[in-house]
């Protein structure tokens, strides 16, 4: 009488553990992001003021140059724009109407 030969597994047998393990080492990783990006909520007052005194100066900029663009497409060269916020008259001025277009500073 002969012993019956133990099963064999089969050649798939575990083949799920290497997707679950790449899930999990996602979602490990994209918990340490959310951990470390919610940081950013936690701001002094101070670091805020800065972020919107930028964001101003860099619209002031940002309208400056919009006027200057004006003017020299019209035809002037950019070393004839008159920057001086006191001439609002001519075509080259950049504070003029019919120059840049810019309200002068108050």
């Amino acid at each position: 009488m002969q012993l019956p030969l133990r099963a064999r597994l089969n050649s798939q047998a575990g083949i799920a553990i290497g997707p679950i393990l790449f899930v999990v080492a996602i979602l490990a990783i994209l918990a340490t992001a959310i951990a470390a990006g919610s940081s950013t909520f936690a701001t002094s007052s101070s670091q805020e003021t800065n972020r919107t005194n930028a964001a101003a100066m860099i619209s002031i900029g940002q309208n400056l140059k919009m006027g200057v663009d004006r003017i020299v497409a019209l035809g002037t060269a950019l070393a004839n724009v008159d920057i001086n916020s006191a001439n609002t008259t001519t075509n080259t001025a950049l504070f003029s109407p019919v120059g840049g277009g810019l309200v002068p500073p108050g």
